[in-house]
């Protein structure tokens, strides 16, 4: 029915329609944004705790190269608690066993659940693709791993401000599972 009418009126319009006028100018006011603005204390946090976090898997995988070789002193600048333990006694089965890692991990953590205050705390969850990363027996160099070892695992990790700096203090690697 708009249709219609619109072709009546055209049909209505006489050919020469006389002085137009120009459309009306549209003022627009400036949008705000609907993206939240980020505390720069949680900022700031986010980006040391990532710092932290990629420190500690740099001295993982230094130390894992060459386990025979003393720790990387980063693993300790890095991680405290459970972390480190957990990454010393894998260091020392490795000594134990003849194993050393090659290449690298892939990372992409991700930041969460940022506390700041008296006990300042953060989650990090990372799918760590250890496609590059294998480990190999240092007599041989022959594969190492686990049969059906999955090269994506989910890593749970928690930051803790610890001593004037942000550390890894656990680091969960769920190997019975991908990502």
């Amino acid at each position: 029915m708009c249709i219609a009418a619109a072709s009546l009126l055209a049909a209505c319009t006489p050919d020469d329609p006389g002085p137009t006028t120009p459309p009306p100018t549209q003022t627009t006011s400036p949008t705000t944004s609907t993206t939240p603005s980020v505390d720069p204390a949680i900022a700031e946090a986010e980006a040391a705790i990532l710092e932290a976090y990629q420190g500690y898997w740099a001295a993982k995988v230094a130390s894992f190269a060459d386990p025979a070789q003393p720790q990387d002193p980063n693993l300790a600048h890095f991680a405290i608690d459970t972390a480190l333990a957990e990454a010393q006694s894998t260091l020392f089965s490795m000594q134990s066993n003849g194993i050393a890692f090659v290449g690298a991990p892939q990372l992409s953590p991700v930041v969460s659940n940022i506390s700041l205050g008296d006990e300042s705390t953060a989650e990090v969850a990372d799918c760590v693709d250890v496609t590059d990363w294998q480990p190999v027996y240092t007599a041989t160099g022959d594969s190492a791993a686990a049969p059906d070892q999955a090269l994506r695992v989910p890593t749970e990790s928690t930051a803790y401000f610890y001593d004037g700096r942000w550390t890894i203090r656990t680091s969960v690697v769920h190997r019975d599972t991908t990502c």
